[in-house]
C-alpha cells in the first residue's frame, strides 16, 4: 500500500533540481523544485534518477527526496539492503541507518526519532532529507511559497573532504585589497570580477538617474549602484537600456548593484527590484541596513542566486557584529560590505575583519557625502597632492580609495564631474602620499546609523519612505 501511495505521489508531485554553481570549490548548493525529475549540479544538467525518471515528493512541509542523488552529488555513499529494507548513508566519518516503515533511525549507532518515516520505491530511497542534512552538517531550507528545498554542503564540512594544499606562507590569505589597477577590477570571493569605480545614484530622481547612468556608461563606467530606497531603479534601468540600445555597451559588460530595504527582505522584494530595473538579473544585491529580518533577507538572496536572479550577494552598513551574524547562517559569504568610507573615516579595522572572508569594502560617501564634500576638497593635504599631480581633489580622493582597496561609487548628475571621476588611471599616488592620506583618518563617521526612531523618521523624510521602509 505504501509503495502504491508513493508511486502516486511521485506521478502527481515531481521536482526539478537546480544547482547554484559556486566558484568556490569548497561548497555545493542544490535546489529542488516541483515538476521535473531533472537537476543541475554545479551548472551541469542531470537526471535525478538516470533512466527511470524518478522525482522528489513532498509531505506537508517535510521534504522527502531521492537521497541517492543528493548523497552522491555531495560525495557521500548510500547502500540499500533489500532483505532488511534498510538504507545506510555515509559521509565523512558519519553513518546513518534508516529502516523502511520505522520512525527510528541510527546515527553512528545511536537511536534517533524521525518526524517522517522513510519511503521506498523499488530500490530508490526516499528519505527525510532534513534529518539527514542536519546530521551530516549540511544546510537545508524549505520554501513553502516556491515549493523548493535548498541543500548546501557547508564550507567547514566540505573543507574536511578536500586534500589540504601544500603549505605556503600565504596559502589561506585572501588579500582583498589587491585591486587590478590596470584593468580597473577586483576579483570577488565568488570568482567574479567587479569594477572598482562606479556611478552612485543616491538622492537622484528617476530622470536624473537615467541621464547619469547613460552618461557614465558613455564615459566608460561599468559599475552602477542604486537601491530600492532611492526610488530611482526605473530611471537607472532606462539609462542602461538607452546605452545598450545605442550599442555603447552590452548587458554582460555592466555590473549592476541594487539594495533591498528592510521591508522587502524577501523574494518579492528581489523580484520588484528586477522589474523596476527591467533586468533579468543583477550582478550584486545588498541588504541595505541591519534592520528588520536580515537573516531571512540574506537567505532570500542566496535563493535568488540559485535561481539566476542575482550573481553576487553582500551587505550594506553592517558592523562586525551584525556581519558575524550573517556568517553564522550564510552558505554564500558576502562579496561586498558597502559602508561609509572616505579620508576622514577609513575603516581600516573593518577591512582587516572582512579580509578573512574575502569580502571587499565598497565606499559610499567616497567624497564625504553631500554637505561634506567641499570640506574634503579644501583639506590642505589633499589639495597639495592634487596640485602635485595636476588633478582635482576629487580625483586624488578617488585614486586613494582604489589604491587603499576600496571600491568607490561617487554620485553626480553633472556630466563633467562624471567624466572627471573616472579619469583615475593615468596617475598614481606615491607611498609617501598614501601615508599622508592615511594620517587624515579621524575614526569618526558622518553617518551614525539609525540608533533611534527619530533617525529612522529622518531617513523616511529624506528618502520618501515610511519608518518601516515602505514607499509612500
Amino acid at each position: 500500500m505504501k509503495k502504491s501511495v508513493s508511486i502516486l505521489l511521485v506521478i502527481v508531485m515531481c521536482f526539478c533540481l537546480i544547482a547554484c554553481a559556486q566558484a568556490d570549490e569548497l561548497r555545493q548548493t542544490l535546489i529542488m523544485t516541483i515538476n521535473s525529475p531533472t537537476m543541475t549540479v554545479d551548472g551541469v544538467s542531470a537526471e535525478v534518477d538516470p533512466g527511470r525518471g524518478t522525482a522528489p515528493i513532498i509531505s506537508n512541509d517535510r521534504t522527502i527526496l531521492p537521497v541517492r542523488a543528493v548523497i552522491e552529488a555531495l560525495d557521500g555513499a548510500i547502500e540499500w539492503d533489500e532483505i532488511s529494507r534498510t538504507a545506510t548513508l555515509t559521509y565523512g566519518g558519519d553513518a546513518i541507518d534508516l529502516a523502511i516503515d520505522s520512525t527510528t533511525a541510527y546515527f553512528n549507532g545511536e537511536p534517533q526519532t524521525l518526524d517522517v518515516a522513510p519511503v521506498i520505491i523499488d530500490d530508490r530511497t526516499y528519505l527525510p532529507i532534513r534529518f539527514i542534512a542536519e546530521r551530516f552538517n549540511w544546510g537545508v531550507e524549505w520554501n513553502e511559497t516556491a515549493r523548493t528545498v535548498t541543500i548546501t554542503r557547508t564550507y567547514e564540512d566540505a573543507s574536511a573532504k578536500i586534500e589540504e594544499p601544500e603549505e605556503t606562507p600565504d596559502a589561506e590569505a585572501v588579500h582583498t585589497n589587491e585591486f587590478d589597477l590596470e584593468k580597473g577590477v577586483v576579483l570577488l570571493n565568488n570568482g567574479l570580477e567587479m569594477p572598482i569605480i562606479g556611478i552612485g545614484t543616491f538622492t537622484l530622481t528617476d530622470e536624473q538617474a537615467e541621464d547619469s547612468v547613460y552618461w557614465a556608461l558613455s564615459d566608460g563606467y561599468r559599475l552602477i549602484d542604486t537601491a530600492t530606497a532611492y526610488n530611482n531603479e526605473e530611471g537607472v534601468g532606462r539609462g542602461i537600456k538607452r546605452a545598450i540600445d545605442e550599442g555603447i555597451v552590452n548587458r554582460e559588460d555592466i555590473f549592476v548593484t541594487t539594495k533591498l530595504w528592510p521591508s522587502a527582505y524577501n523574494s518579492e522584494g528581489i523580484d520588484a527590484c528586477l522589474e523596476k530595473l527591467g533586468l533579468e538579473y543583477v550582478d550584486l544585491m545588498l541588504l541595505h541596513q541591519p534592520m528588520g529580518d536580515y537573516i531571512a533577507g540574506y537567505r532570500a538572496m542566496e535563493q535568488a542566486v540559485a535561481e539566476g536572479k542575482i550573481k553576487s550577494v553582500g551587505l550594506s552598513n553592517f558592523n562586525q557584529t551584525k556581519f558575524g551574524e550573517i556568517m553564522e547562517i550564510a552558505t554564500i559569504p558576502p562579496a561586498i560590505n558597502q559602508v561609509e568610507t572616505h579620508p576622514y573615516y577609513q575603516e581600516s579595522e573593518m577591512i582587516e575583519f572582512l579580509d578573512q572572508y574575502g569580502t571587499v569594502i565598497e565606499a559610499w560617501f567616497p567624497l564625504g557625502g553631500r554637505g561634506h564634500t567641499q570640506e574634503l576638497f579644501d583639506n590642505e593635504t589633499i589639495a597639495g597632492i592634487a596640485e602635485a599631480h595636476d588633478k582635482s581633489s576629487a580625483q586624488i580622493i578617488l585614486r586613494w580609495h582604489l589604491q587603499a582597496g576600496h571600491i568607490a561609487i561617487p554620485g553626480s548628475n553633472n556630466p563633467d564631474h562624471i567624466q572627471e571621476n573616472i579619469e583615475l588611471f593615468d596617475f598614481e599616488l606615491t607611498d609617501e602620499e598614501m601615508e599622508k592620506m592615511r594620517a587624515l583618518d579621524t575614526g569618526e563617521p558622518y553617518f551614525k546609523g539609525f540608533s533611534d526612531q527619530s533617525e529612522a523618521e529622518d531617513a523616511a523624510d529624506r528618502w520618501g519612505l515610511n519608518v518601516d521602509g515602505d514607499a509612500e
